[in-house]
């Protein structure tokens, strides 16, 4: 302001710059919230769809094991019988 107490043109470029720089800034910090927010979303999506998966590959291996331990138990069961049939023979 001036003597008088009317604001002088120098200092509304100076307000009107200053006032711009807050805006300009206060709408970086936001955009940059606005992605870090995304990103967190984006990485939840992510973890849920390895936990998926990881739950999913764990039920195929179990349901693997689960048959081979059955081939196994028929396939002793066969050998079981094989030999009891041939000491039969002896």
């Amino acid at each position: 302001m001036d003597k008088s107490g009317s604001q002088t043109r120098e200092g509304n470029y100076l307000g009107g710059k200053a006032s711009l720089i807050r805006l300009l800034e206060s709408k970086y910090w936001d955009n940059i919230l606005d992605e870090r927010i995304k990103q967190r979303e984006k990485n939840k999506k992510l973890d849920l769809r390895q936990q998926t998966h990881m739950e999913s590959s764990q039920k195929v291996t179990l349901e693997t094991v689960e048959w081979m331990k059955a081939h196994l138990e028929f396939q002793e069961q066969e050998l079981s019988v094989d030999l009891d049939s041939k000491a039969l023979v002896f």
